[in-house]
């Protein structure tokens, strides 16, 4: 999303190469996850479940970060930077739109 509205060719080119590298390492992390409640059994997967609802939560609520004025906002997001309001929405859609239906697979 942030290399979507990256003004600068090297900068999107950048974001989207580090957006890869990012990829890599949430499927890094998933394997994490499935060997842990392989070896923790069910007291792991209470405690994995426990720790993603307070964080389900935190998204819900919203953050306390403040929001950049609208002239910054826009001359940033030209070099990549997404909005709190963009940056924050991206956050639940990841969550709720990837993490949360993989947790329920779990």
């Amino acid at each position: 999303r942030a290399a979507a509205g990256c003004e600068s060719e090297a900068l999107r080119a950048a974001l989207l190469r580090i957006a890869d590298e990012e990829a890599q390492h949430a499927a890094l992390a998933w394997e994490t996850v499935a060997w842990a409640l392989a070896q923790g059994g069910e007291r792991m997967r209470v405690a994995l479940q426990g720790r993603a609802e307070i964080l389900a939560d935190e998204l819900r609520s919203g953050g306390s970060e403040q929001a950049l004025d609208a002239s910054s906002a826009a001359a940033l997001a030209k070099l990549g930077r997404l909005s709190h309001a963009r940056l924050a929405q991206t956050q639940r859609d990841a969550w709720f739109g990837i993490v949360e239906p993989m947790l329920a697979l779990a």
